[in-house]
């Protein structure tokens, strides 16, 4: 059995050379079910969540850009936000009970003088290097946007009334998110990983209608902006910007968080009711890469047939692009394993079209695959990767 770290030293010659697309995938919560451990075990041992998630990425042939935890939930929990768990979940914030209540709580908003020791900063950073031991990859690092922080640790529809009618108050806040926690969180896991590149910020509370243009543009843009000035080095994205769809004007929009976010990014329910093509049009006319969404509900429910013809007609649409990327949105712990192949066998299928026209002579081929439980005890039984397995007997593998 080769190795992951092969197998992917060989789909990169294949992207950089051939410039074929990429698969990625949001997987945390599918990657749980199939491994049938407890969330709590998931949620803090990095282990356990590297390791599941790269056996679910390699089952599924997706590749592994990254190890996702409940990104939204780090910072807040390390200092001091209540938090809720599910037992086989993702935790969350307990938004009955927010940090910030009043103006006089912003002094809770510091970091704890070892806070790389503490809180679950731990997983974060063993995740990290565990990505880099096992695939040999450089890992690209997800924190939480301030933005997105400020309304788990105020509410969203606390923060929201303080932009209204506390402007400053809420300028405050979002300032001493970002100065006090997410500049020396990130320059602590950057002190860690010399070799990062790259990282992304999660913004989904950052997304229409949560906001409107003008807030994008007074209380989330400048304070990533404000972050990426103290990190020079480092390309930094802020991403999850999902709802452009009701934008009133589209075009406008998705040129104001295009800077933001660095690559055009049409999620699936955006892509469905505006259309594909004007995000590929975008992506042509300001020489950006796309990312197109394939949304979880077609995922969980929808028909091989529907998730190929769907795969195809994206990939026609995007034919004329050089740089596409597909993202399978937030696997939903119940979708079917057959139906994610039958995603990653289209794109590989359709990806020999040297044309149009020969999209509709492709046919395409779904491979017989074992179960994921046979699959992860083939490779534990040779365990190419030198994976621990240290979670295995907690393990409830579902046939």
């Amino acid at each position: 059995m080769k190795s992951l770290r092969g197998k992917l030293k060989e789909q990169s010659q294949l992207y950089n050379t051939m410039k074929k697309p990429k698969v990625l995938a949001q997987i945390t919560d599918h990657a749980l079910a199939l491994s049938g451990i407890s969330g709590k075990r998931y949620y803090s041992d990095p282990a356990a969540l590297t390791e599941i998630q790269l056996l679910a990425y390699e089952y599924y042939s997706i590749f592994p850009s990254w190890i996702i935890m409940d990104v939204y939930n780090i910072e807040a929990q390390l200092i001091g936000q209540s938090m809720k768990y599910l037992p086989n979940g993702m935790p969350d914030i307990d938004q009955g009970n927010p940090l910030i209540k009043t103006q006089k709580d912003l002094c809770k908003i510091k970091l704890p003088g070892n806070f790389p020791e503490c809180g679950r900063i731990p997983l974060v950073l063993e995740s990290l290097r565990l990505m880099e031991v096992y695939t040999g990859l450089i890992p690209v690092p997800a924190i939480c946007a301030p933005f997105s922080m400020a309304c788990g640790i105020r509410g969203y529809a606390r923060l929201i009334r303080d932009i209204k009618t506390r402007p400053k108050f809420a300028h405050q806040l979002l300032k001493t998110i970002t100065d006090g926690v997410t500049i020396p969180y990130l320059k602590i896991i950057i002190e860690k990983n010399p070799e990062v590149a790259n990282c992304c910020l999660a913004d989904a509370w950052g997304s229409l209608p949560n906001i409107t243009p003008q807030i994008f543009d007074e209380f989330i843009a400048p304070y990533i902006e404000r972050i990426r000035d103290s990190f020079k080095n480092i390309q930094i994205n802020s991403q999850a910007y999902w709802g452009i769809r009701y934008a009133k004007d589209l075009q406008s929009f998705l040129e104001k968080k295009l800077p933001i976010e660095g690559e055009v990014i049409a999620y699936g329910d955006d892509a469905r009711a505006i259309g594909l093509e004007f995000f590929k049009n975008c992506a042509l006319k300001q020489n950006k890469s796309i990312i197109v969404g394939i949304e979880s509900l077609l995922i969980n429910e929808g028909h091989q047939e529907d998730l190929i013809w769907k795969v195809k007609e994206q990939m026609k649409i995007c034919s004329s692009l050089e740089n596409v990327t597909f993202l399978l949105e937030d696997i939903p712990a119940t979708a079917p394993s057959e139906n994610i192949h039958a995603v990653t066998a289209a794109i590989k299928a359709y990806s020999r079209a040297q044309a149009p026209k020969d999209y509709d002579t492709i046919r395409v081929g779904i491979p017989e695959r074992e179960t994921f439980p046979a699959f992860v005890r083939q490779k534990q039984r040779e365990n190419p990767d030198g994976y621990t397995f240290s979670w295995i007997d907690e393990a409830n593998l579902i046939k």
